[in-house]
């Protein structure tokens, strides 16, 4: 193998940060783009800059499918749905493992066909401290257990949850 081969991904992918700022009683996210890239190699690179989940303070990360925003106003996240982890215990191993097979098309194969488009991932931290992940995807409808199958999060077991701006 050359030192100067990559491994190109099926989908370009982009790392987003979540800035939670307070306004008066409510709170505004700015979420901005950081990388977006389309190998293997530049996922790495990019990964392994930011902090680990338990250095995050407030805010987040998120990876998305390139040309798709981490938020509901988003026209590829119009009609979706996101399925919210809630293991007290989810690592930083379990954050790198998601994200792996996510960028790699093996979340989506595990899926199926009969599965909405996967728009991709967040890991934020909330008021009270607690570290929140989710999945987000497309119109249509995904079961809970496919979703906890594509997981593959051994040993742990998630509880998956409807969104609550989908489950309305």
């Amino acid at each position: 193998m050359d030192e100067f081969d990559v491994h190109p991904l099926q989908n370009e992918w982009t790392f987003w940060i979540i800035q939670v700022k307070r306004v008066g009683a409510g709170v505004q996210y700015d979420i901005e783009p950081v990388i977006t890239f389309a190998t293997i190699e530049a996922f790495w690179n990019a990964f392994l800059q930011f902090p680990k989940l338990s250095g995050i303070k407030q805010g987040g990360i998120a990876l998305f499918k390139a040309g798709i925003k981490p938020a509901w106003e988003d026209p590829g996240n119009l009609g979706g749905q996101a399925w919210a982890i809630y293991p007290e215990e989810f690592t930083q191993k379990d954050w790198q493992d998601v994200l792996v097979k996510i960028i790699s098309g093996s979340f989506e194969q595990t899926l199926g066909d009969h599965a909405p488009g996967l728009c991709g991932f967040t890991a934020q931290k909330k008021q009270n401290g607690s570290l929140s992940t989710e999945i987000w995807f497309g119109p249509g409808v995904c079961e809970e257990l496919t979703v906890q199958k594509a997981i593959g999060i051994k040993g742990k077991s998630p509880v998956l949850k409807p969104h609550p701006k989908i489950a309305q």
